[in-house]
């Protein structure tokens, strides 16, 4: 009997041992696999970090004038460029060149294996603004970019009247960029001056000829329909003096009287 118990369990033990030897098989090559993996990896992020190849070697600008392109090869330091172009972090690069003001936005690609692309939009000057005794350069959307210096040359409307503590700031600025952009579409780009009373009054000064123009009492409510209106009745009022060149025209008011204009002519007598 204690024979016959011996041998059934010597069995039962050679059979626990043929199922776990091919689970320690398969652990083992599964271990020795991704030490593999892992080997092969590390030399490949050697090789790619390490590599002559991955230097950036060549750097294309686009976009900007030559003096944006100065700005930008000298933040890029061209003899300390000489990085790994996969780690190479191109964000950092974006934020330093955008804090030129004269740069809109900046897009840098990366061209593998060792190319750099930058693209630059430029800030265009649309009009500049009068604020605190100084002049500041605006886009097309209204934003302030930079402060004028006193040797840039700009023939720009300007708009004065308002001050970034006035309540109603950003809605009669944006106001006065959608006026300009209308008259600037209409073909009419003799504004030198557009000013806004404290009233919401909005008053345009045009050079050749000299005329001041009343659009509106009421710059709240002048949308774009009504600032078409507004110019096709002012263009409608030059081009009928335009006929007669011993008047001379220095006022109009748009919006002194409905369905009409009150015009005040020079006095040629003196």
């Amino acid at each position: 009997m204690r024979k016959k118990k011996k041998r059934k369990k010597n069995e039962k033990n050679k059979a626990k041992k043929k199922v776990i030897r091919p689970w320690l098989f398969f652990i083992f090559i599964g271990v020795l696999i991704t030490a593999l993996i892992s080997a092969g990896l590390l030399e490949l992020y050697k090789y790619i970090t390490e590599s002559d190849r991955f230097r950036i070697k060549k750097i294309i600008i686009h976009g900007g004038e030559k003096q944006i392109k100065e700005y930008i090869k000298r933040i890029l330091r061209l003899k300390e460029i000489d990085k790994n172009i996969i780690l190479f972090d191109e964000n950092e690069l974006k934020r330093k060149i955008e804090m030129n003001p004269d740069i809109k936005t900046v897009r840098i690609r990366k061209k593998f294996p060792d190319t750099l692309i930058i693209d630059v939009k430029r800030e265009i000057p649309f009009a500049l603004i009068v604020m605190e005794n100084n002049l500041f350069y605006l886009d097309s959307d209204g934003n302030i970019f930079k402060i004028k210096k006193h040797d840039d040359y700009a023939d720009l409307p300007i708009i004065t009247g308002l001050e970034a503590i006035d309540a109603d700031f950003n809605l009669w600025l944006k106001k006065s960029i959608e006026i300009i952009s209308l008259f600037l579409k209409k073909g009419i780009d003799r504004i030198s001056e557009l000013h806004i009373t404290k009233y919401g009054s909005v008053h345009i000064y045009f050079t050749n000829p000299k005329i001041e123009v009343v659009l509106t009492h009421q710059i709240e409510y002048l949308d774009q329909d009504r600032i078409i209106k507004k110019i096709q009745e002012l263009t409608k009022i030059l081009n009928y003096f335009a006929n007669y060149a011993q008047i001379k025209t220095i006022f109009i008011d748009l919006d002194c009287i409905k369905n009409g204009a009150v015009v005040r002519l020079e006095n040629i007598n003196g």
